[in-house]
């Protein structure tokens, strides 16, 4: 029997549902970013004024000081002061962290308003950067429940939503501008904190590439927005297994946020790199050169290689996610990915052919990996880009005949495979979501918005039903090891099985 007590994580070796892997001391750093609508129990989200209310109401407490008793002693001997504090961004205060972080002080902003969505104010949740996985899940799962719990208090019936777009979000103006209030997670992995490493600046650019790479695989794995203007933008085809919600969009905030991702009307894809990562302008320099593209940055792209959050790595392309299991889940992914760039240059003899075909591949061709992730979601084919295995070889068990994407998620986890178990990840908990992901609806797999959106066509297109599903699998999801999708999944043939069509915006 292994003994607990030995872990790197105390406080996560004392869980008796974690495994090693969960508590084991991380090579790379990693904090979260996380955005929530304020919304009525309707669903419908809080103006200007209310929001600066509520968030008054929230701030008006000692969440601080609640936080601090609530913390193992392991993590609060890392913290260095609490406080309240005017945002760096934005006229409203924000809750602070001083972390000790391997040695060196860092300052984060733990709750405040988000200060780069200008057009609607949102609850920005932000991490420390974590040692381990279940550090930066107690701290994920402590931060959102403070805020669900002081909400209860308040009492005004206003509620947290974890998705990637409001389900009530006006279309036309959603079209018509740059951008328009969406919610995403943003992971912060600490690769370059040295900047004159020419071991770090090799693994950076090999983790940019494979990152590249499983983009679309990522956007599958976690697209949130599948609702707009209260309904579908599609239509429910009842008993069509094939495809149910033709037109369909998973990730409405991928497809239309022109500002703060990139602009996936003008197929933008970040840049394969001949020369490997060197420095943010010659990224940019690529990045308009291969785009046709007018950014200055790299910050408001799907991936930002030199972010300004404390020298971080930022991965932006997930929607809001609607548990902390399934937000760990994903985090796990971008770790596996790290330690195979770590192991790609450390051994780069001895780096498959397929591989190094794969990181070469055209921007078009994974831009239409991204299109089928964003529109047509798990039971799609793929189309150009399965690249890890033989043209119609099949992975699990499925139904239909051709690889779908499900299948190419399968490649990129068994592609990872090597370093779920160095990391000894492979039985944990968190990833349950990813499992269920993949293997949900007899093998063809389910993302959060396919299960949302089998939802909508086993009620009959009532909104209001599937908000409040919504509004409870946030609430639910705080507790580190429940997600929706793994504790109450949808059966497809029930909810595709008959009915009256729930149609929708053709």
């Amino acid at each position: 029997m292994i003994d607990k007590s030995q872990w790197y994580d105390k406080a996560g070796a004392k869980h008796p549902l974690t495994v090693k892997g969960d508590c084991s001391k991380l090579h790379f750093t990693h904090a979260l970013e996380m955005e929530y609508f304020l919304v009525t129990n309707r669903g419908k989200k809080l103006g200007h004024g209310a929001v600066e209310k509520i968030y008054g109401k929230i701030t008006d407490s000692d969440l601080g000081i609640v936080l601090q008793r609530r913390m193992p002693p392991e993590y609060k001997r890392k913290v260095l002061q609490i406080y309240w504090e005017q945002s760096k961004g934005s006229t409203y205060d924000a809750l602070k962290v001083d972390y000790d972080v391997r040695g060196k002080k860092v300052t984060n902003e733990l709750l405040s308003i988000d200060r780069n969505v200008v057009e609607w104010p949102v609850l920005e949740i932000a991490t420390p950067p974590a040692d381990s996985f279940y550090e930066l899940a107690w701290w994920t799962s402590a931060l959102i429940s403070l805020i669900v719990e002081r909400l209860e208090e308040i009492n005004l019936k206003v509620y947290v939503l974890a998705a990637g777009s409001n389900p009530y979000e006006d279309l036309q103006e959603a079209m018509r501008g740059e951008s328009f209030p969406t919610c995403g997670d943003h992971h912060h992995i600490g690769i370059m904190m040295d900047e004159n490493s020419k071991e770090q600046r090799t693994i950076l650019s090999n983790f940019y590439h494979l990152m590249r790479l499983f983009i679309p695989q990522i956007i599958v794995l976690s697209a949130n927005s599948p609702f707009i203007d209260g309904k579908l933008m599609g239509r429910v085809r009842h008993g069509d297994y094939d495809a149910p919600f033709p037109g369909s969009v998973r990730s409405l905030r991928i497809m239309h946020n022109k500002k703060h991702l990139c602009n996936f009307s003008s197929r933008e894809y970040m840049p394969y790199l001949k020369k490997g990562w060197e420095n943010p302008d010659e990224f940019i320099k690529e990045f308009k050169k291969q785009n046709n593209s007018f950014r200055t940055n790299t910050h408001f792209l799907d991936m930002d290689p030199w972010s300004p959050s404390n020298h971080t790595t930022e991965i932006r392309i997930s929607d809001s996610q609607p548990s902390v299991a399934r937000r760990i889940g994903i985090a796990m992914i971008i770790q596996a990915i790290a330690m195979k760039a770590k192991h790609m240059a450390e051994n780069p003899e001895h780096l498959d052919v397929r591989v190094k075909k794969a990181l070469r591949i055209k921007n078009s061709d994974l831009f239409t990996m991204k299109r089928v992730a964003v529109q047509g979601g798990n039971w799609f084919k793929p189309g150009r880009g399965s690249v890890f295995s033989r043209k119609g070889r099949k992975l699990k068990r499925s139904r239909f005949a051709d690889p779908i994407f499900s299948d190419t998620v399968l490649e990129m986890l068994n592609f990872l495979n090597p370093e779920f178990k160095e990391m000894e990840l492979t039985y944990s908990l968190f990833l349950n979501p990813i499992r269920a992901s993949a293997f949900a609806c007899e093998g063809n797999g389910s993302s959060p918005a396919q299960y949302w959106m089998l939802d909508y066509a086993r009620s009959g297109g009532d909104m209001e039903r599937v908000v409040r599903r919504m509004l409870k699998a946030t609430r639910n999801g705080r507790n580190m090891w429940y997600d929706a999708m793994v504790h109450a999944p949808i059966d497809c043939k029930e909810a595709l099985g008959g009915g009256k069509s729930a149609a929708g915006k053709g």
